[in-house]
């Protein structure tokens, strides 16, 4: 064998050690090199992933980002998204992790969309077995128009007023989703509310609204959110401080991303009070001119001895308004329903304390003016008459108290009843 014979023989060896290599290399995320779509009844989102680790990525509006990818045996990642995943008879589930970003283009819709939360993609092969038609969604482009005169650009509508009243947010609202399921929301005038999801399942607690930001808090959970009027409804959108929590219904409630959702009003507005017609009154008959006969007296009655009054019982001792800051100093606790309980600590110094068993904690300072407590943290503040009566502190809210929600003081007690009764410790 010469020179020239021996060096091919040995490039082509190495080369197909080198095809091993790279078999062996992608055995362990093999399956990943398939088409999948979303598990449904039709298509709506479809995924390609190619062994030279290229993609494809359509949403259900036609709209598409393709790209490379790379994948481990347990990660995956491709535009601007970071998921865990597991296969299942070659379906695969992918589920948001901490390394997941904001996505690039259509990506950022792509399910799943929050940390946490999974979905399911059904593998091609099994999509029809099923029957399934199995081409990718198709962006339905309309035709050219003719050449006519342009229009004059229209006038940007003006941004939607806030709510100001309770009185205003009270009702139903349904929100359709992206496959057309129903989430319905109703906020009940005293201050409950009832969020009901596209499966059934329930959830309920209290509110509070003031000033276009409500907030909801199912005693597990807790949501707040910006709402303002719009034509038929009101527009949604998530507070900097609204928390989602998957797992937790009132926490999968949209909307999760920051953009605005559109919950209609259901039910027609009532109308205005119907007053009853007055009927016609007939005129008195006449009486003819008869002289009356006299009655004979009446038998006087007997006597009636009238029983003495009973002495009124002694009434209970009323809450003495609070004079000083040293007589209000301690710590209190308060259970606005079986499931929360909220306590805050008062220091003669003026520096108060507060929390409660969802998670809420604030710090801030308080003063006293002629038996109103007024307490302060940050932009948020609260006035309250205080009373004593033995060890529990009477709370109510005056007309001056109408706190804006952006720290944890503006849920404290009494928020939606007008007075709380905090027990000292």
């Amino acid at each position: 064998m010469n020179r020239r014979t021996m060096l091919g023989a040995l490039f082509a060896a190495v080369l197909g050690l080198g095809a091993c290599a790279a078999r062996a290399k992608d055995e362990d995320k093999a399956r990943l090199f398939n088409t999948f779509y979303l598990e449904g009844e039709a298509v709506t989102w479809y995924l390609l992933m190619r062994p030279d680790r290229t993609f494809d990525l359509i949403g259900p509006d036609g709209r598409k980002v393709s790209g490379q990818f790379v994948a481990s045996d347990k990660e995956v990642a491709f535009a601007g998204r970071h998921f865990d995943y597991k296969f299942e008879n070659s379906n695969v589930t992918f589920t948001a992790d901490e390394k997941d970003g904001p996505g690039t283009g259509v990506a950022a819709d792509f399910p799943p969309r929050a940390r946490g939360q999974k979905a399911k993609y059904i593998s091609i092969q099994n999509w029809r077995k099923a029957g399934k038609d199995t081409e990718p969604p198709v962006s339905a482009t309309p035709a050219p128009p003719p050449d006519l005169p342009k229009p004059e650009p229209k006038q940007p509508a003006p941004p939607p007023m806030p709510l100001a009243r309770a009185a205003e947010v009270s009702g139903v609202y349904v929100y359709s989703d992206s496959q057309n399921r129903e989430h319905t929301l109703k906020l009940v005038g005293g201050g409950t509310f009832e969020y009901f999801a596209p499966d059934g399942r329930k959830a309920n607690g209290t509110y509070i609204y003031a000033n276009g930001e409500l907030t909801l808090d199912s005693g597990f959970h807790r949501r707040n959110f910006a709402l303002a009027e719009a034509l038929g409804g009101v527009q949604v959108s998530r507070r900097d401080t609204d928390v989602l929590k998957p797992g937790d219904l009132l926490g999968e409630m949209p909307p999760q991303e920051r953009t605005a959702l559109m919950f209609k009003r259901r039910g027609a507005a009532p109308g205005p009070a119907v007053t009853p017609p007055v009927q016609p009154v007939a005129p008195p008959p006449v009486v003819p001119d008869v002289k009356p006969v006299p009655a004979p007296e009446p038998a006087k009655p007997p006597e009636v001895v009238q029983p003495k009054p009973q002495p009124k019982p002694p009434e209970p001792p009323q809450p003495a308004g609070v004079k000083s800051m040293d007589e209000l100093a301690g710590a209190y606790s308060y259970r606005p329903n079986p499931l929360v309980t909220e306590n805050w600590t008062l220091k003669a110094d003026g520096t108060f304390d507060y929390s409660d068993s969802n998670g809420a904690k604030v710090s801030g300072t308080a003063k006293l003016e002629g038996g109103v407590l007024k307490l302060k943290s940050g932009e948020v503040e609260r006035s309250f008459a205080a009373a004593l009566n033995g060890n529990i502190l009477v709370l109510a809210r005056t007309n001056d108290d109408n706190p804006k929600i952006t720290n944890d003081l503006a849920t404290m007690s009494p928020s939606v009843l007008k007075e709380a009764k905090y027990e000292k410790k």
